[in-house]
């Protein structure tokens, strides 16, 4: 796997948060079903989890 350069990591953060804050407005502003209530909780969780990657792989290279 080829690294990251700083663009493409700001990118990424910034593709992430947009995705991560539109899925969000979905699980409070929506009534879904149980199962699609499960899949967009798991889709936040993760989401969460590969913009804190992002953002430690920045604070590492620039921390």
């Amino acid at each position: 796997m080829v690294p990251m350069d700083a663009e493409e990591l700001n990118t990424a953060e910034e593709q992430l948060s947009s995705l991560l804050h539109k899925c969000e407005s979905v699980l409070q502003s929506t009534a879904l079903s149980p199962s699609r209530l499960s899949l967009m909780d798991s889709r936040v969780r993760a989401l969460r989890t590969a913009l804190e990657l992002v953002r430690e792989e920045r604070q590492r290279r620039h921390g």
